[in-house]
């Protein structure tokens, strides 16, 4: 999400002074790790997968930094 509820149908940019480790999207949902390791969703919440209101910018979870594969 880029901050607006428009529609695209291609890529946006979203929060660029950020450097994202890995991102995974959902149907209208994002889940995304930053370099530094936490953990940030955005999107829809239709069902509570995200664990929070309907977000158009990430929106960090808990105050966890180490989200990533294990080691």
């Amino acid at each position: 999400m880029d901050g607006t509820f428009n529609d695209a149908n291609t890529p946006q940019r979203i929060q660029s002074n950020l450097t994202w480790k890995a991102v995974s999207a959902g149907y209208g949902h994002t889940l995304a790790i930053r370099d530094d390791g936490t953990l940030w969703s955005w999107g829809a919440n239709d069902i509570g997968q995200l664990g929070i209101t309907y977000e158009v910018t990430p929106l960090r979870l808990g105050p966890d930094t180490d989200w990533g594969p294990p080691p």
